[in-house]
Order: structure tokens, then C-alpha cells, then sequence
């Protein structure tokens, strides 16, 4: 169950990241720019699952640490601070915003092509179809990575969350039984 809520939770911040779709997609860049931007978002997102994993790992080990022992380790408000902080200056939201622009844009390409695609058959012009149907390929590849980053993103934006909860969580744990069972 936790896992559903997990989900619904960061395809919701997906979605709130998104434009509302009565608005009409736009794009500033050309397609070239934003193969190259996604590109560079997926390194980006890489470096930062990474960067997560790592500050999951660390709490995790104290957390299991508080948890378990009868008194909490007299450093572990310290050590809490550090990875407050530590997970706190993750650039998740920065990230969530990038992908959700690259997913906005590889959008706008699609409802584009389609739209030539439609006025080039409609004008039997083949040359122009064909050359479109290349590109489309190009697009729909794009918008395929672009939606996978923008979902891992908003993923990565939730599991934030969830870490600094469990800071606080373990916080209050060791805050109430900071010097009674001493």
C-alpha cells in the first residue's frame, strides 16, 4: 500500500509541474537544442539518483541504529543535522522543473509534427510527408526519454521527501527519550 501512495504521490507532482492543458504547448528551442537538453537532463538525473541512493544509505544505517537501541547514540542530533541538510540540498525541484519543460517542449513537437504531417498529406506533397515521418521518429524518441526523466524526476523529488520525514521521525524519537532513560 505504501508503494501506491508512493507512486500516486510523485505522479502527482508530475502532473502539478505540467501546464494545465486548456493552455497551448510552446517551445522555445529547436528540436536539436532540446535532443541535447534531454540528453544532458538524463546525466543530470543520473548524478542525482546517485546522490539520493547515497544520502538514503547513510540515514538509513543511523536510523536503524536510533531505532533499535534502547537510548539513542549521543551524537545522532548531529549526525540528524548533517543529513538534513545533506538530502535538504538536493536539487530535486530544480530538476522536476527541468524535466517537465524538456517533457513540455517534446510535446509541443509532437502536436507539431502531427499538424505539418496532417497539411503535408493534405497537400499530397510525399517528399514533405516523408521527411516529416523521419523526424517524427526523432521526436517520439525524444518524448519517450523526456517522459521517463520527467517521471524518475518527480520520483526523485518524492523520495526526498519521504528521507527528510524520516529525519524528523527519527528526531522525535530520540527527542523523547533524550535523557528519561538515561
Amino acid at each position: 500500500m505504501k508503494i501506491l501512495t508512493a507512486t500516486a504521490t510523485w505522479l502527482a507532482a508530475l502532473f502539478v509541474a505540467l501546464p494545465a492543458s486548456a493552455e497551448p504547448l510552446a517551445c522555445d528551442r529547436k528540436l536539436s537544442v532540446l535532443s541535447a537538453d534531454v540528453a544532458q537532463t538524463g546525466q543530470q538525473l543520473e548524478a542525482l539518483a546517485k546522490a539520493v541512493a547515497t544520502a538514503a544509505k547513510r540515514f538509513g544505517d543511523d536510523e536503524v541504529v536510533a531505532q533499535t537501541a534502547q537510548t539513542c547514540p549521543e551524537d545522532i542530533t548531529a549526525r540528524l543535522d548533517q543529513h538534513r541538510t545533506a538530502i535538504a540540498g538536493l536539487s530535486t525541484g530544480d530538476l522536476t522543473r527541468l524535466a517537465a519543460d524538456d517533457l513540455v517542449c517534446a510535446q509541443f513537437f509532437s502536436t507539431r509534427i502531427q499538424i505539418d504531417l496532417d497539411k503535408a498529406q493534405s497537400e499530397g506533397n510525399a517528399r514533405m510527408v516523408e521527411r516529416l515521418l523521419a523526424i517524427s521518429k526523432t521526436i517520439v524518441a525524444i518524448d519517450a526519454v523526456a517522459t521517463r526523466q520527467a517521471t524518475e524526476a518527480a520520483f526523485l523529488q518524492s523520495k526526498q521527501a519521504r528521507l527528510l520525514e524520516g529525519v524528523e521521525a527519527v528526531q522525535s524519537l530520540c527527542s523523547a527519550l533524550e535523557g528519561i532513560y538515561e
